[in-house]
């Protein structure tokens, strides 16, 4: 599960982190995640994980710090991570290394049984109880109905409801994560058909962008793995 980015804002004192690292968090497995936190200015930092990765950074003149760091294959365990700085130290413990995955769009999307398809395999690599799998989607449906900012005026007008469906996805996800501690989210979108067939592919590419930048902001997270994925070639004569 994804690292979700909080919009705290500290000032230079003692050392601290990120309200979402947290005792009985799960990291993203097998990749470099982002750890930041505060301190007083200009200090040292260092940090240590039972895993064997090391780091450290000194801190800015508003005692902001950030620092990288890999995370090893899931291999069942129960990690901790330590952060010193001066006669200050932060102890996580009990990490886990697992993954968020939504899945959205329309009928090809629709008809995909996760549990039948990628479940199984993400909890043979994973393990079970360390992903969640959220699908919301509905067949022969625009990208405007997931788009909330799909402008009539700039783009064609339609007798379709704008965003409602992403609307429904994002209270579906909201929901299923309350209290859960997540590290890593992964969107998988296959959508396009009915946008291509209405001669909009003009306007695809923006509001896909758009549809991330609302993931983003309501997830508070910006660096969310957008994974497209294609069938066929449909309709490349509307290709603009």
């Amino acid at each position: 599960m994804v690292l979700i980015i909080s919009c705290e804002s500290h000032k230079p004192g003692k050392l601290s982190l990120a309200s979402l690292f947290q005792d009985q968090m799960v990291a993203q497995q097998d990749t470099i995640i982002n750890v930041w936190g505060w301190s007083t200015a200009n200090a040292k930092i260092n940090l240590k994980t039972s895993w064997g990765e090391q780091a450290g950074v000194l801190s800015d003149s508003t005692g902001s710090w950030h620092l990288k760091l890999r995370t090893p294959k899931v291999d069942h365990k129960l990690h901790k991570m330590t952060v010193k700085s001066g006669r200050d130290s932060l102890i996580i413990k009990d990490i886990l290394m697992g993954e968020v995955w939504l899945a959205s769009g329309q009928s090809n999307m629709e008809l995909l049984n996760p549990y039948e398809s990628f479940i199984p395999k993400l909890e043979e690599k994973i393990g079970q109880n360390k992903i969640i799998v959220i699908k919301d989607a509905k067949g022969g449906q625009p990208i405007r109905r997931w788009f909330k900012k799909w402008n009539e005026k700039k783009f064609k007008k339609t007798n379709d409801s704008i965003g409602d469906l992403y609307n429904r996805l994002i209270t579906k996800v909201k929901k299923t994560i309350v209290n859960e501690k997540i590290e890593s989210i992964t969107f998988i979108w296959m959508q396009g058909e009915r946008d291509a067939r209405e001669k909009l592919a003009q306007y695809y590419q923006q509001s896909l962008i758009g549809l991330y930048n609302q993931l983003s902001e309501d997830l508070n997270n910006k660096k969310i793995n957008f994974v497209i994925g294609r069938i066929n070639d449909f309709d490349l004569q509307n290709i603009n």
